[in-house]
């Protein structure tokens, strides 16, 4: 007879066997959890997963002497399910505002930097020139900024010759022979962007600032913050 059964089960043991949601439910009901409509937090726990709500979010609830006697979880007194809902439902949608947030302020500042840099240095190709980047006595992260600058020109060249294979990079050396920075830069990630060194730093850098405070799109810490990493 096979070892694998009809529902995929094999011999060997499972410390952590599958448990269907009615089953969690009662789970935590012995722990300690009470449930104001256990429908409910079944369908929560099957859309959110038990792990990611539960063992996520569990330890601001535990009850750590009842815990070490009973040698399993156990909440304190009056915590509901509904509490960790709610500590999940909020850290959810904060890291999808702070998400949100963070693409807005990436989309202005590699935009802000790309255009001083293109403003400062028009030849097609000067994003490739070491010269065009400020000196190592000028870079606030001495120690990083060989490596990183031989790490970003090695990866502007990468693009330059479509290493990454993108259709509109092809279209646009097939039609004109180059490729703008502005248009490489859609293969750059900020992270990238930000811990190398910004073509003649300090200048660069003012531009961006100014460009953006101009624009009144985001507070004043903000870009003293990215001001720090160029």
């Amino acid at each position: 007879m096979s070892a694998r059964s009809s529902r995929g089960s094999t011999s060997s043991t499972n410390p952590k066997p599958f448990t269907d949601v009615t089953t969690q439910v009662a789970l935590l009901e012995r722990r300690g959890l009470s449930f104001a409509d256990k429908s409910r937090a079944e369908e929560f726990l099957l859309r959110e997963n038990y792990y990611a709500v539960v063992n996520g979010y569990k330890d601001a609830f535990i009850d750590r002497q009842a815990t070490n006697l009973a040698h399993d979880d156990r909440y304190a007194q009056g915590t509901s399910f509904e509490d960790l809902m709610l500590i999940y439902t909020f850290d959810k949608s904060l890291r999808a505002e702070t998400i949100r947030v963070l693409l807005d302020a990436e989309a202005c500042m590699k935009t802000d930097t790309i255009y001083a840099f293109c403003d400062m240095f028009r030849g097609a190709d000067d994003y490739l020139d070491p010269a065009c980047y400020c000196s190592k006595s000028a870079y606030r992260n001495q120690g990083y900024y060989t490596r990183g600058l031989i790490r970003l020109l090695s990866t502007l060249q990468s693009i330059r010759d479509n290493k990454p294979h993108k259709p509109y990079i092809k279209h646009y050396v097939d039609t004109y022979h180059c490729l703008p920075l502005w248009v490489a830069s859609r293969c750059l990630t900020f992270g990238t962007m930000s811990y190398h060194p910004v073509g003649r730093c300090a200048m660069v850098s003012f531009r961006v600032l100014a460009s953006s405070w101009d624009k009144n799109k985001f507070p004043v810490h903000t870009l003293v913050s990215y001001s720090k990493c160029v």
